[in-house]
């Protein structure tokens, strides 16, 4: 017998005639007529080989084999219907695995709220975060295949129409230059010729192929250039060397902010037209609709926000 030969219908009908044990009654629970019930278990008789039912003095009986298969139709059809009826995502019942794309300073600043604010409703759910590549692109490749199930980032807004990619901007922010406390050249208002001169910790991501960093292509348009004893390729070490140097970086303010708070830091306008920062949320097509990824991306929304 041909698996695909299969009329699921018949499980059904197997399942009413086992708790009715009636061909009138279960043809009535199911809405069709007697003779259709009659045919039906015919055929179910062929599927199986087996009489499945047989009649006697209290009505349809089931045969041995009836009764082995009995559970195990019935939960099949209980999981199919839990899976067509399912309303949304439970996240105290799952123990669903995510994969989520972000920046080491994003990281920094988000995960620690959104792994409490998971831990509270879904125990059991895990998350794995791997390191985007580059800082502004938006990684599609792995967004496609599945490798990413979303990605956090400083994506460039409005988007570059991807007619298999959505985006929601979380957050916007702004450049900043931090220097240790006390550092003199922030005694006052930095100008443009100042800001260029000082020696600077850089942050140059991959993407960089010529070994310039944003704030290097934006000088380079006043025909400037920066000292740069230090190239970093991430965020999250910067402000502990220009706590103790002469150095300064250029972060984002929330970076700033954060570690304000733990080291001898001071933080002055950069007195360039950067461009702004959309800390933005990216994820496929093809999760757009599942429950599971909808509540990922509400707790996201709701911790960045």
């Amino acid at each position: 017998m041909n698996d695909y030969d299969i009329d699921l219908n018949l499980l059904t009908v197997f399942e009413v005639l086992l708790a009715e044990r009636s061909v009138t009654r279960a043809a009535r629970r199911l809405g069709v007529t007697q003779p259709a019930m009659s045919n039906s278990l015919r055929r179910l008789r062929k599927l199986l080989d087996d009489p499945v039912f047989v009649r006697t003095s209290e009505g349809m009986s089931p045969t041995p084999r009836a009764l082995t298969i009995g559970p195990q139709i019935i939960a099949a059809l209980k999981g199919v219907r839990e899976s067509i009826n399912a309303s949304g995502f439970d996240p105290t019942r799952s123990a669903a695995h995510f994969a989520v794309g972000t920046l080491d300073y994003l990281e920094a600043l988000y995960l620690p709220a959104l792994l409490k604010q998971i831990a509270g409703s879904g125990p059991d759910i895990q998350l794995r975060v791997q390191r985007l590549p580059t800082l502004f692109e938006v990684p599609q490749p792995a967004l496609e295949s599945g490798t990413l199930d979303c990605a956090i980032g400083l994506f460039p807004q409005p988007m570059t129409p991807q007619s298999s990619l959505h985006s929601r901007v979380l957050a916007h922010d702004d450049w900043v230059c931090v220097a240790r406390r006390g550092h003199s050249a922030f005694r006052r208002r930095l100008s443009l010729q100042e800001y260029a001169a000082l020696r600077h910790v850089a942050i140059i991501y991959p993407e960089a192929n010529t070994g310039a960093g944003m704030v290097d292509r934006y000088l380079s348009a006043q025909g400037l250039t920066r000292n740069c004893p230090l190239a970093l390729g991430h965020f999250m070490t910067a402000p502990f060397h220009v706590a103790q140097t002469d150095c300064v970086t250029t972060v984002p303010r929330r970076v700033a902010d954060y570690f304000r708070r733990i080291l001898p830091l001071q933080v002055a306008e950069v007195p360039i037209a950067l461009p702004p920062i959309n800390v933005g949320l990216v994820w496929h097509e093809r999760v757009e609709g599942d429950s599971a990824h909808r509540w990922l991306r509400a707790m996201i929304k709701e911790v960045v926000q």
